[in-house]
């Protein structure tokens, strides 16, 4: 008998595959939020609102700075995990 849910996996396996697709879910909206503010920071810079497109900026720059600090731990905590037996 297989030990682990309906589907085959092994309950460990099960646990890494669902962590890795919640990080991909959280790196991907905060992603999408940097996107926006970047949007909305160039419409504002545009339209000649100075202090909405600096604050958008930032916010823009602290989401995808965030973003890319979760992704490298993500990476490292996989090839780590990968290196066990």
């Amino acid at each position: 008998m297989m030990a682990g849910n309906s589907h085959g996996t092994t309950g460990f396996n099960y646990r890494s595959q669902k962590h890795e697709h919640i990080v991909e879910v959280v790196v991907g909206s905060l992603l999408y939020w940097a996107v926006v503010f970047l949007i909305i920071a160039i419409i504002g810079a545009a339209l000649g609102f100075g202090g909405l497109a600096g604050t958008a900026m930032e916010g823009a720059r602290l989401l995808f700075w965030i973003a890319i600090i979760l992704f490298i731990i993500s990476l490292v905590a996989g090839l780590v995990r990968r290196g066990r037996p």
